[in-house]
């Protein structure tokens, strides 16, 4: 792999975690499952290994949607193993409220959360995926 090459599968795999994020928030499911590769492993803080997308599916097809939820993603870095094998890890800060009235903002007083992830990437047909992303919790709020 060349330089460009290595560059352009960091920024793929680092994008995973800001997309993840971003489509937990908004509960765009199969968004978030087309992250994954087929058989990719959520290895979760509480629910353990989820796996294959199905399995994953079920799991945020569960989750309350009538809450309000805020993932930061951070500090990704990205080391590419082979063209199609790379491995990372970054941070997240979950932020989670009720909603509050028509006309006021929620109410937060701590991350519900805040953890790192371990991920392992693969490429498929030119296309990056988690393969495993696992859940490490560093801190949880009161």
């Amino acid at each position: 792999m060349n330089a460009l090459d290595i560059m352009h599968a960091e920024h793929a795999c680092a994008k995973l975690s800001t997309r993840y994020a971003n489509c937990l928030d908004k509960f765009e499911d199969e968004a978030v499952l087309e992250l994954f590769a087929p058989d990719g492993v959520w290895v979760h803080m509480v629910k353990g290994p989820l796996r294959g997308r199905e399995v994953i599916g079920e799991f945020l097809k569960s989750r309350d949607r009538a809450l309000l939820l805020r993932h930061i993603a951070s500090n990704a870095e990205v080391e590419v193993l082979s063209p199609t094998k790379a491995t990372g890890r970054s941070y997240w800060t979950a932020y989670i409220a009720k909603p509050g009235e028509a006309d006021q903002l929620p109410t937060i007083s701590a991350p519900a959360s805040i953890g790192a992830y371990t991920d392992e990437y693969v490429c498929i047909d030119g296309q990056w995926y988690f393969a495993t992303r696992t859940m490490h919790p560093l801190f949880r709020g009161v």
